[in-house]
């Protein structure tokens, strides 16, 4: 989309990928892996949040359609470009919790769970001081 947008998913040779479907801000998936004699299989969906407030309520209202039925292992990940809480943020505007709701309900009707990170909590920046 000009000089930006889109996803890519690359995956090495021992992953069997299968694709169920896809649009500008997801990639949906199944997995397939075999490492060190054990099989593991897994659903994926590959999230990037819109940073309109508009489009991106749509889109939490889109994603706990692709949970899967069956208990299946889920993995969701990606940019949300959203946040849950004031310390996730630093700076700008302050925290809006009535903001927040749609992504608060969508990880709630997903049953996400934040698997926590490793690194600088912060990942962007707007190269402003103060």
């Amino acid at each position: 989309m000009g000089l930006s947008g889109g996803m890519w998913l690359l995956w090495e040779s021992f992953v069997n990928v299968e694709v169920l479907g896809s649009d500008s801000w997801f990639i949906h998936c199944n997995v397939d892996l075999s490492m060190n004699g054990k099989d593991e299989s897994f659903v994926l969906s590959c999230v990037y949040g819109n940073p309109k407030l508009a489009i991106c309520k749509m889109q939490w209202v889109v994603l706990p359609l692709l949970k899967p039925q069956n208990d299946e292992k889920w993995i969701v990940m990606g940019d949300f470009n959203d946040v849950t809480t004031q310390t996730e943020k630093r700076g700008g505007r302050p925290f809006n919790y009535v903001q927040a709701i749609p992504f608060l309900d969508m990880i709630a009707s997903c049953e996400l769970i934040d698997l926590g990170f490793i690194g600088n909590i912060f990942t962007w920046t707007n190269k402003q001081v103060g």
